[in-house]
């Protein structure tokens, strides 16, 4: 009888002690931390027309189309855009490629914007401006690695967030070609 208790005793304690560890938030072997990614870019080549809302140019275009092929498989669940033609057909063939809607931010609004992605558990691209591009960078943690010149157009930010640590790649993408480099 006393052995029976001695064991009824230690399957209860180790039971308690696997739901406390449970309870407490400790590690457990089957849980899976998941990364997520968020791509941030500058909208691609614009035409000098004068107007404060252009478009894009040939080159800009292909740069646009590029994207397909760099961020298809990324498993991209959201692509938010200003609201103006370069940065919208910056974003559109890829949008189109993996039918969702561009989701329109407001520049101005940085600071509401990064606490509106962070909260979302999913990989994002963000297609903005050299101004706001290195701006966005910072505030969702990452490194913008500096200012991005007003001549500049191909950089993609790469941020991997994983718990509450971001970790920042600048990669480079040609406009003739959809090629990668760290």
């Amino acid at each position: 009888m006393m052995k029976l208790l001695l064991t009824i005793f230690r399957l209860t304690t180790i039971s308690i002690l696997t739901l406390l560890s449970f309870a407490c938030g400790a590690p457990n072997r089957f849980q899976e931390v998941s990364d997520r990614y968020i791509f941030l870019v500058r909208h691609a080549e614009k035409q000098s027309d004068g107007t404060r809302d252009p478009s894009l140019t040939k080159a800009g275009q292909q740069r646009a189309k590029n994207l397909i092929q760099i961020l298809s498989g990324k498993n991209i669940k959201r692509i938010y855009s200003t609201r103006y033609k370069r940065t919208t057909q910056t974003a559109k063939p890829l949008a189109d490629e993996i039918g969702i809607n561009i989701e329109i931010y407001d520049p101005d609004k940085l600071s509401q914007f990064a606490k509106n992605i962070m909260s979302r558990d999913e990989n994002i691209l963000v297609v903005g401006h050299s101004n706001t591009t290195p701006a966005l960078v910072e505030l969702l943690g990452g490194e913008s690695l500096g200012k991005m010149a007003e001549s500049e157009y191909s950089f993609i930010y790469f941020l991997t967030i994983s718990g509450n640590k971001v970790t920042t790649q600048r990669l480079y993408s040609s406009a003739n070609r959809a090629n990668i480099q760290e």
